[in-house]
């Protein structure tokens, strides 16, 4: 696949996805009633922008740099206080604002699902969809669109129907009847082993179906089971079961996203739905500098019953965004390690 075009794919997947948690933050800023300075798509050099005629009115720009957004709010800096400033806002508002742009991540995955089981289906059927070169299916003359009717005289009403047959056949010969457009046909073929689950298989995928609830129902468990994934991941993390040196940044993503092309807008989907969540999830995680380290600030003043000196806790963050810009280039610096 053309580096350019990877390139350029990686680009939107995160463009979107930071422009939208950072849409997050400006709507929650808005309706909270806290003023928002810029909301910015690229960073670096301006090219374009945009504002109305109040002054309390948003700049919208896009920057020369397609490698994130932000969102500017009044106060963020701890300086300016009053109307219109974050600073004004009750510790819960203030969590809504700094939450949102996971929330966003998170509803971006889910729609991102929505989309996937939409065009690929959610329901296995009887009839092939795709027919594994050299496989016994592909041998015996098994062709896509076919439905399987029977297997070894036994009708046929499910694809798990057609699982269990063929892996009951222990690698004996089988007889499948099969019918497309009226016609009927009878072969013969030999399931074989396949090592990754130890059950007989024949080499053939299945056209899927669609409803209104099903695809609801499949990407909210998909949804489910991505959340669980990554938790997952942390915890082997945090258990030392996994080495900082395995994880992959923007470098390692871009690889994957390569492999990935070639499989299909589905798989694209499937890709940046795991994506959003990650970066959701990561954001609300109490690393200084980050929205969670900030939410967790907030906790904090409402326990206290005071706020935490502004100035003491912008030293955590700026320390905390030292450590993270480092950490990124020693992720940078692995993933380019991988690609060599």
């Amino acid at each position: 696949m053309n580096i350019f075009f990877t390139v350029i794919v990686t680009l939107i997947i995160f463009g979107i996805l930071i422009t939208t948690h950072e849409a997050g933050h400006l709507i929650a800023a808005k309706k909270c009633g806290v003023y928002v300075e810029e909301f910015s798509i690229g960073m670096g050099p301006l090219i374009f922008s945009v504002k109305g005629e109040n002054e309390w009115d948003t700049m919208y720009s896009i920057r020369l740099l397609p490698v994130g957004g932000y969102c500017k709010l009044y106060g963020e800096d701890y300086e300016e206080v009053g109307e219109g400033s974050l600073n004004s806002l009750s510790p819960i508002k203030k969590i809504i604002v700094f939450a949102s742009g996971a929330f966003m991540n998170l509803i971006t995955a889910f729609i991102a699902l929505l989309l996937l089981y939409s065009i690929v289906g959610t329901t296995p059927t009887t009839t092939m969809d795709y027919i594994l070169p050299n496989s016994p299916a592909s041998m015996a003359g098994i062709k896509t669109g076919q439905t399987i009717t029977q297997i070894d005289g036994k009708n046929i009403e499910s694809w798990e129907d057609i699982a269990k047959a063929v892996d009951a056949s222990g690698g004996k010969e089988i007889e499948v009847r099969l019918e497309k457009d009226g016609k009927e046909e009878v072969k013969r073929l030999i399931p074989e082993i396949e090592k990754e689950s130890n059950s007989y298989k024949i080499g053939i995928t299945p056209t899927y179906t669609r409803t209104f609830f099903s695809v609801i129902k499949t990407s909210v468990y998909s949804f489910g089971e991505f959340i669980k994934l990554i938790f997952s991941a942390l915890m082997d993390l945090l258990r030392g079961n996994v080495g900082i040196d395995q994880l992959s940044g923007p470098i390692g993503v871009a690889s994957v996203i390569n492999m990935a092309l070639s499989r299909g807008f589905a798989v694209m989907l499937n890709i940046t739905a795991l994506l959003a969540i990650n970066i959701g999830i990561f954001n609300l995680l109490p690393i200084p500098a980050l929205d969670g380290s900030r939410i967790f600030f907030c906790l904090i003043e409402m326990i206290k019953g005071s706020p935490i000196d502004p100035k003491k806790e912008g030293i955590v963050h700026m320390v905390g965004f030292v450590a993270l810009m480092a950490f990124a280039v020693f992720i940078a610096y692995q993933d380019v390690l991988r690609l060599l």
